[in-house]
């Protein structure tokens, strides 16, 4: 579902109209979902979890104040809500590991991948411990700062940047043994 599209079911949504909250599922429920699952293993809590999320979005749609996108916002409250049902089913463990944070770190996004490739990074983070998933997801994916990160999962920016390192270490391990297809290769340079 555009933008265009949710700004025009804006005006019913904040009345609670029934046909437009309907049509809002329908058009933004795959995208949560993929949110959700991207956090949550276990396709039944993902799904209870965007529907939490929908319900936070129809119970607070009336004060979303139009700073930003509404796909934004609603994907925000989507987050928001799988790190508060990874609180209550599983302690995230995001303490500081020992690794380089000096590398820089690029975000991704998923609209520009095959389903190939989301499929391979759907597998790969799937690879990493539960709390380097998700300053990882928040960080490369969702597209947070690392200052938002470290005020959202309640700990310092020097761990969200060892866990964020960390992540790509062990993500790099992974491509080189499931799939050397996708690393960078070695260039060789002669004096």
């Amino acid at each position: 579902m555009s933008e265009e599209q949710l700004q025009i079911l804006l005006p019913d949504l904040v009345q609670k109209n029934r046909k437009s909250q309907e049509a809002l599922y329908h058009g933004m429920s795959p995208v949560l979902l993929g949110i959700c699952c991207r956090y949550i293993q276990d396709r039944h809590i993902a799904e209870e979890t965007m529907v939490n999320t929908l319900l936070q979005v129809f119970t607070h749609i009336p004060q979303y104040k139009g700073e930003g996108s509404l796909r934004g916002w609603m994907k925000r409250i989507c987050v928001n809500t799988c790190i508060s049902q990874l609180r209550k089913k599983e302690k995230i463990d995001i303490s500081s590991i020992d690794h380089d944070t000096d590398s820089e770190y690029l975000a991704v996004t998923d609209r520009n991948m095959s389903p190939h490739d989301m499929e391979l990074l759907d597998n790969a983070l799937n690879s990493l411990p539960l709390g380097c998933k998700v300053v990882f997801s928040l960080f490369a994916i969702e597209g947070y700062t690392v200052a938002e990160i470290a005020d959202m999962l309640e700990c310092s920016q020097g761990n969200v940047k060892s866990q964020v390192s960390y992540a790509r270490k062990l993500l790099s391990a992974y491509l080189l043994k499931h799939h050397p297809e996708y690393m960078p290769k070695k260039v060789q340079l002669n004096y």
